[in-house]
């Protein structure tokens, strides 16, 4: 196996164990958003911060990793999947290459499916605080001792006596 092949394996493998986190702290974030757990969310965000920081270093060196073996084996194609480079690795490399890449491809589909839900659960959240913050404003009507338009009403119906006459 050629030590740019193993490369990839290992980069490729170590993205899948970043995505596994990542997904981990996308289900943990569900709970803490149907729970309103608003700390324990924001720590989770942070977490989330480092893991696409390692995400996109381990990125830069998959890209890299890429070009070489492109500029290797002269595969003429600006962007290469993972199963046109294992067309150029030996059986045992190329096969290993193409289950790395479904595990990953497995992870990123859940992840997105997550990541979707948990932009739902955000969303149907923030209508319902807006609904709640609509109803209270339109409950404070001129009959609510609260409201402004009671306070001019009062003026308004009040009668002045001129006492000069």
């Amino acid at each position: 196996m050629s030590n740019l092949f193993r490369e990839i394996i290992s980069i490729i493998d170590r993205q899948t164990e970043l995505y596994e986190e990542f997904l981990g702290l996308e289900r943990k974030k569900t709970d803490c958003i149907s729970g309103n757990l608003v700390t324990e969310l924001e720590g989770i965000v942070s977490d989330q911060d480092k893991v696409i920081g390692q995400i996109e270093l381990i990125e830069s060196s998959r890209l890299s990793c890429v070009r070489k073996i492109t500029g290797k084996f002269y595969i003429n194609k600006a962007n290469p999947s993972l199963r046109d480079i294992a067309q150029y690795a030996d059986d045992v490399s190329g096969k290993e290459m193409i289950l790395c890449a479904e595990r990953l491809k497995k992870i990123t589909n859940e992840l997105q499916r997550i990541l979707e839900t948990n932009a739902r659960m955000i969303k149907d959240n923030m209508n319902f605080y807006s609904l709640i913050v609509e109803g209270i404003k339109d409950s404070l009507d001129d009959k609510s001792a609260y409201s402004a338009g009671r306070e001019s009403r009062v003026k308004k119906n009040s009668v002045l006596i001129n006492r000069t006459v």
